[in-house]
């Protein structure tokens, strides 16, 4: 029973480990991106994750998506996009 116990917490250390990778990442490219853009556009993008989630549930584990979810997506996409302010996405290079 203790190693059963002892491998569950190693799992559960190891996939909060990539969590605390993948968050950390996250942050420093958003940091990072916002050398070269505009904090709108840096907390857009940023915002899509939760837009997105349920486009990427479907696309990596084949989870149907009722009609309801893809409208709410479209809207929530589209007020994202109103909040933000949209002038123009600015890509840093112009």
């Amino acid at each position: 029973m203790h190693i059963f116990s002892s491998l569950r917490k190693l799992r559960g250390f190891r996939d909060g480990f990539k969590i605390g990778i993948a968050t950390f990442l996250g942050y420093s490219f958003q940091t990072f991106s916002l050398q070269y853009t505009t904090a709108t556009n840096a907390g857009f993008i940023t915002s899509l994750y939760v837009v997105l989630a349920p486009l990427i549930a479907f696309v990596l584990y084949r989870i149907s998506l009722r009609g309801i979810e893809v409208l709410s997506t479209l809207v929530a996409l589209a007020g994202l996009f109103l909040l933000t302010g949209y002038e123009g996405f600015n890509w840093g290079i112009f």
